[in-house]
């Protein structure tokens, strides 16, 4: 494995953006020799974009960023707080340059450089804005459940506890909403008939 290929990436681009763009050119590459590898590429990618989007969480467990970092700066901290990530970077990253060449590899990182330029991206994280703005429910979803793998088995607990009472109080106020606009009107009216016909039973 070309153990520096990753590093002449984040050294080449610019910003998270661009990097996860590498990385979806790099899925679209592998598709046709390996599809398997190529859409656990995109599930990955999916997972991750988010995680470059909002690094607040990471800043304060392992050290704020400089106001205006580099790409370099900002997949060292990822790496950091999430190992494997640089890890399966390294290998989709490899598989995407034995399977273009060193040349066809290093001309698309220049593309996309270059398409950044002319689109006027930030060079530095100030992608970071427009990355929240397109994190979806099913990425906040991910990021808490990252979180809970986190806690201990006493947090686990209280956050269990805390969950199920969370739940029920949702549960209660949706039935109040639906009972005052009218919604369960006909369940009951359909409740008492059964009992005036003699048809319920008693719990």
């Amino acid at each position: 494995m070309q153990t520096n290929l990753l590093d002449t990436v984040v050294t080449t681009l610019r910003s998270p953006a661009q990097l996860i763009e590498l990385l979806n050119r790099a899925s679209a590459v592998l598709y046709p020799t390996d599809p398997s590898f190529s859409n656990h590429v995109r599930d990955k990618v999916a997972r991750w974009w988010p995680i470059f989007g909002d690094l607040s969480c990471i800043e304060y467990e392992y050290g704020a960023l400089s106001p205006n970092p580099t790409l370099r700066e900002i997949t060292d901290l990822v790496f950091r707080a999430y190992p494997a990530i640089e890890k399966e970077m390294r290998v989709v990253l490899t598989k995407a340059d034995q399977t273009l060449g060193r040349e066809r590899f290093l001309e698309l990182l220049r593309e996309i450089e270059a398409a950044a330029e002319a689109n006027g991206e930030p060079e530095t994280c100030g992608i970071r804005i427009e990355c929240l703005r397109l994190l979806n429910d099913m990425t906040k979803v991910e990021a808490l459940e990252r979180e809970v793998e986190k806690l201990t088995p006493e947090e686990l607990a209280a956050f269990r506890d805390w969950f199920v009472e969370h739940d029920w109080q949702v549960w209660d106020r949706q039935i109040e909403r639906d009972a005052a606009e009218g919604r369960l009107d006909e369940f009951a009216a359909e409740a008492l008939a059964e009992l005036k016909r003699g048809e319920t039973k008693e719990i």
